[in-house]
Formats: structure tokens, C-alpha cells, sequence
């Protein structure tokens, strides 16, 4: 009789144990697999000042952009990055990255900075 319920009680544990691996082991998939919409914002305060942008994941990676640029992308990668230049000392240059529609990221600089977020 103690034989029994010492087999049942087995089969119950390893049962809990199974079902608790998988959820776990799932959760790294989904996670690698989401894709999330990226969007860059570009703002500077002075008009008609050239402003280069590189190292993002948007196609084209390199552009000069003048005055407001926004950018969207799709991605699966874990962060966006932007590096941002300008030549003239006097211009304010705003960064802001969202992702899925929510703001996580925003710098404020002159010359030449990077701005960085995870997206997962």
C-alpha cells in the first residue's frame, strides 16, 4: 500500500517539475522572436544647420538631416543606438528615441554624442 502512494506521489513530482521547465525554457523564444517598432526623433534649435546621423539600425544608417528628422524601423535586435554630429557649437541637438510608442529615450547635446536604449 505504501508502495502505491510512494509511486503516485513520484509521478505528481515530476509532473510539477516537467510543467515548470517549459514555461521557462519558452519565455527566451518569444522574447528573441518579438519584434518591436522603433522610432527615432531628431530635433536642432538652429534653422538650416546640418546635423549627420550614424550607427543606426534604419536603412539608410548614415544621413545629414536639416532643422526635424523622424524615422521608423521594425526590429528584433535587444537596443537601438544613434550617434549624433554637428559642426556648429551654438546648435542644440534633441534625441529621443521610442519604442513601441513609448519614450525611452532623450538627450539634449551640441557637437557630438551617442544615445543608447534596450528595447528588450
Amino acid at each position: 500500500m505504501f508502495q502505491g502512494y510512494r509511486n503516485i506521489l513520484f509521478l505528481f513530482f515530476c509532473l510539477v517539475t516537467c510543467m515548470s521547465c517549459d514555461r521557462e525554457d519558452d519565455s527566451w523564444i518569444e522574447k528573441d522572436l518579438q519584434k518591436n517598432l522603433v522610432t527615432y526623433e531628431v530635433s536642432c534649435n538652429v534653422p538650416d544647420v546640418s546635423v549627420e546621423l550614424s550607427d543606426m539600425s534604419y536603412e539608410p544608417s548614415q544621413l545629414t538631416i536639416k532643422n526635424h528628422w523622424r524615422g521608423d524601423y521594425w526590429t528584433m535586435g535587444y537596443y537601438a543606438l544613434i550617434t549624433v554630429k554637428c559642426d556648429d557649437p551654438d546648435a542644440m541637438i534633441e534625441v529621443k528615441i521610442y519604442v513601441n510608442g513609448a519614450l525611452k529615450g532623450h538627450r539634449y547635446g551640441n557637437n557630438s554624442f551617442q544615445l543608447a536604449v534596450a528595447i528588450k
